[in-house]
This record gives structure tokens, C-alpha cells and sequence, in this order.
């Protein structure tokens, strides 16, 4: 079963959601970002993301219709993409 996920919530309430992170951390301290969040990381494109996703290189979490990247998974992808180059 699933740990549910819990949802980071600003104690700040002068940060309007333009510049909240849009990121959620599980029971198990595991961080999830939007696709949005992760493109911009990266510096591309969110075509270019969900290409990557489409080819399997990059997991995701589907929670609803809602799509999530954990850093887990964001940093498997960053070190095979870099053992790819070599």
C-alpha cells in the first residue's frame, strides 16, 4: 500500500502561488516536483520532458491526473543520461 502524500503548504501566506514551488513530499520524505518544476531545472522545454517520459528515460508518479517527478528519480535520469554521453 501506498504511503499518502502530503502537500507543502507555504506558512507564508504574502507568497502568491506565481512563485510557490510546486513540489509535494511524501510520508516518506521523498520529494515530488510538477513537470513544470522539473523542466525548468533542466533548462528545456516541457515538450521536450514529456518526450523523455514518453520514451521511458525519465520515470514519473501518477497521482490522479496529476503527473509528479520524485528527486530520486530526477537524479537516476540525470546520471544515466550522463553515463550516455560517455
Amino acid at each position: 500500500m501506498n504511503a499518502p502524500l502530503i502537500f507543502c503548504q507555504s506558512a507564508s501566506p504574502e507568497i502568491d502561488s506565481a512563485t510557490k514551488p510546486h513540489s509535494a513530499e511524501s510520508a516518506s520524505g521523498t520529494q515530488f516536483m510538477t513537470l513544470r518544476d522539473v523542466a525548468d531545472i533542466l533548462d528545456v522545454s516541457l515538450s521536450t520532458l514529456r518526450r523523455r517520459i514518453a520514451e521511458g528515460a525519465l520515470r514519473v508518479h501518477r497521482i490522479g491526473r496529476a503527473i509528479r517527478i520524485s528527486q530520486t528519480d530526477l537524479a537516476a535520469f540525470l546520471a544515466a543520461s550522463r553515463g550516455a554521453e560517455s
